[in-house]
């Protein structure tokens, strides 16, 4: 999962913060300042990008995120559906928006989200297992019993990022070229693992604008641009 900086809340023209009638209207700046791209499955929104309320909007007793700047992502249909309308405490996950989520996450050959191998503290094996479950990110069915559509388009992103690679290994693809089929698809963290070996494609990946807002300092520049620690000196630095 792509780690992102959406921005502090949006300003006016008098530098104070909008004021949102409906989430809706923070749609474009979320859009403008991450790309449009899930913030969690990090499917391409083609059409109209929907807005998750990391604290669900129904909760009585905090109606006040309702179009609040902080509780507000950018979501395709299918995560968003997944989640219920529970109360969830938010240090019991990691978020894509505060913590290094590529670090946490990984992809299997099938392209199924896993937690990442390397990460072996219980408690952190416990927040990424909580972000997987939370919006079904290695459902591989949907509710009618298909191939869950995240998937599908996840493999097709594998698939095609593994054809660049080897067409760029043998010079017959442009990083160019590249980022545009990347950001044709989506899935940003299976282009940047399918490239592991070419830092090249990796920092421009990172630099990307229509990645933008890809948060540069959870990747380590003296190392391959591998993932480091997002919250150092933190009790959980990740």
């Amino acid at each position: 999962m792509r780690p992102i900086d959406k921005g502090t809340w949006p300003l006016d023209a008098n530098l104070k913060k909008i004021e949102f009638n409906s989430w809706g209207e923070a749609k474009p700046y979320l859009i403008k300042n991450t790309g449009r791209f899930c913030h969690f499955c990090e499917m391409k929104l083609d059409n109209s990008p929907g807005i998750e309320h990391i604290k669900p909007k129904a909760l009585k007793h905090s109606p006040n995120l309702q179009n609040h700047w902080d509780n507000l992502m950018l979501s395709c249909v299918y995560c968003n559906s997944r989640k219920t309308k529970d109360q969830i405490k938010l240090y019991n996950y990691y978020w894509p928006h505060k913590h290094n989520t590529f670090k946490a996450l990984n992809i299997t050959n099938l392209g199924v989200i896993i937690v990442d191998p390397a990460i072996i503290n219980p408690s952190q094996v416990e927040k990424a297992n909580n972000l997987i479950q939370l919006y079904g990110l290695n459902e591989s069915e949907d509710s009618s019993g298909g191939i869950d559509s995240r998937l599908l388009a996840r493999l097709e992103s594998l698939s095609n990022a593994l054809e660049r690679l080897n067409e760029f290994e043998r010079g017959l693809c442009t990083i160019n070229a590249i980022i545009a089929n990347a950001s044709s698809g989506g899935f940003w963290s299976v282009w940047y693992r399918v490239f592991a070996n070419h830092i090249t494609v990796r920092d421009a990946l990172i630099k990307a604008p229509t990645f933008n807002g890809t948060m540069a300092a959870c990747f380590n520049a003296a190392s391959r641009l591998d993932p480091i620690d997002r919250n150092p000196g933190a009790s959980d630095p990740l």
